[in-house]
């Protein structure tokens, strides 16, 4: 067995937990995800460290948190400090080439848009995947994978020319209650070919010869949900149930996440049919993995091969009285998502490590989107990056828990040009959210799972909300917040 594996990590877009089967009750079928989660480790408590796409992806990348690598919101918008990710030593394909590993990439970016100058005419230095050490696909604007040219040049490669002109047009195919599915072959589709992509550099890598590292990311299941019509029709008659915090008086809230609200006369039905559609895709990005593993045990590298599988946040997708997309909440939908490790030479023994964990066990320790980098790193034997904020997953599956954080910090500013500062800190089964500009929050998830009761100003909970503030400032203060300060003076000897 190699003692440097080779890494593939799959981070998908947008992907709640109630998209993933090993997560629990859910009609959503994920049955590769869920075959590596029984051949691995399953992170129960995974938070993003920002509930929107670039700053989570630029922390993978980089071992920061959002507040540390400046990319504070979806590059080039307002309240983004940095728009194209900077090159760096101590970037991760970088510390992975330096020790020795090919480095690719596959599918969406979104760490900048190779523009070479920003607002207010300040010279930038382009960011694509190709200029930050990596191989592969470089996909700089951030508009799914079917608007990319070399996605519809594949399609020309593969015969299905007479598709490249419904795709610009925006015709993707049949409309199912106003959304598309479309009907050209599986092949023709953009998760497939993303699919292909990492097959591509898998041989590619393997003839190379050395360890490889490739980081396969999709657009999905983020929308527009344009999945396949084999993958549809597993969902077009599935009852979707209702979530109990559905049904909340819309008005009866002045909190940030009314910037997330719809209209108040939506059903929950509107909601159910989207997610059929979300569920649809999700399941046709799980077979594209399972066409990945298959290749990797085809090639005979299925055991030599480390499996990594996230994503860069959740969505509320209809919950809390009908929120959508992401962003502007403190709540457990958006900010928790997904995390599987499966290494094939720990499933080999059956356990990780001669004390370790058995294999396809769950792990319930406070784990984040900042931990990937560290772990990728450790797993490569490539040198440690003492500026890093997260922690390596490996120290859990050795069992070394005592050293381990009992808190999720996420941090969140602003989307879409709207600017906001809100940063959230859980402990327990408490969760706060500090609101810059607004009031605070606070939610007591074994009462009230579906975060529905903003706790704040009970009485009963004022040593709880004293004591979370109290956390919260030391992780402001430990990370280098530029808010620390601020938080102290205004928040933490107050009674917002």
């Amino acid at each position: 067995m190699a003692d440097r594996p080779n890494i593939v990590m799959f981070l998908t877009d947008q992907q709640s937990l109630d998209a993933i089967g090993c997560y629990g009750a859910t009609v959503c079928r994920t049955p590769n995800l869920d075959r590596l989660a029984s051949q691995g480790m399953r992170f129960a408590r995974h938070y993003t460290v920002c509930p929107l796409c670039s700053p989570a992806r630029a922390s993978i990348l980089t071992g920061r948190e959002v507040h540390g690598h400046g990319v504070t919101t979806n590059v080039h918008e307002l309240g983004c400090n940095v728009s194209e990710i900077p090159d760096s030593a101590d970037l991760l394909s970088r510390k992975l080439g330096a020790a020795g590993y090919h480095c690719g990439y596959t599918g969406k970016w979104h760490i900048g848009n190779g523009q070479t100058q920003g607002r207010g005419g300040v010279a930038l230095s382009p960011a694509t995947a190709t200029t930050r050490g990596f191989v592969g696909q470089d996909t700089p604007q951030n508009r799914g994978g079917w608007n990319f040219p070399d996605f519809k040049q594949y399609l020309r490669d593969i015969g299905l020319d007479r598709e490249v002109a419904r795709y610009e047009n925006g015709d993707y195919g049949a409309k199912q209650g106003g959304l598309p599915v479309v009907d050209h072959p599986l092949e023709g589709t953009c998760e497939y070919f993303l699919a292909q992509n990492t097959i591509k550099l898998i041989d590619r890598f393997r003839g190379q010869g050395g360890p490889f590292f490739i980081w396969h990311n999709t657009w999905g299941p983020h929308g527009p949900y344009i999945c396949h019509r084999q993958f549809y029709e597993l969902y077009r008659d599935v009852r979707i149930p209702e979530p109990a915090n559905f049904r909340l008086d819309p008005g009866s809230d002045d909190l940030p996440l009314q910037l997330k609200r719809g209209p108040a006369s939506l059903a929950w039905e509107h909601f159910e049919h989207q997610k059929r559609l979300y569920f649809a895709l999700t399941t046709q990005i799980d077979a594209m993995l399972g066409r990945i593993l298959d290749h990797l045990q085809a090639v005979g590298l299925a055991d030599q091969t480390v499996i990594l599988f996230s994503s860069d946040h959740g969505s509320h997708f209809g919950w809390h009285g009908g929120l959508g997309d992401k962003g502007f909440s403190h709540f457990e939908e958006a900010q928790r998502t997904g995390c599987v490790l499966m290494d094939p030479r720990a499933a080999a023994m059956g356990r990780f490590g001669p004390d370790g964990l058995a294999i396809g066990s769950t792990c319930q320790a406070f784990t984040s989107l900042l931990d990937l980098y560290p772990t990728l790193l450790e797993l490569a034997g490539a040198a440690p990056n003492p500026a890093a904020d997260g922690r390596s997953l490996l120290s859990l599956l050795r069992q070394e828990a005592g050293l381990w954080r009992d808190h999720a910090f996420v941090e969140f500013y602003g989307l879409g040009h709207a600017v906001s500062t809100m940063l959230t800190l859980r402990n327990g089964d408490l969760k706060y959210g500090w609101n810059a500009t607004n009031r605070d929050e606070l939610y007591d998830l074994r009462r009230d799972p579906g975060e529905t009761r903003n706790c704040v100003g009970d009485p009963g909970y004022a040593a709880d909300l004293q004591r979370l503030r109290e956390l919260l400032y030391g992780h402001l203060v430990e990370h280098g917040h530029p808010c620390a300060r601020m938080f102290r003076s205004v928040t933490l000897r107050g009674d917002r």
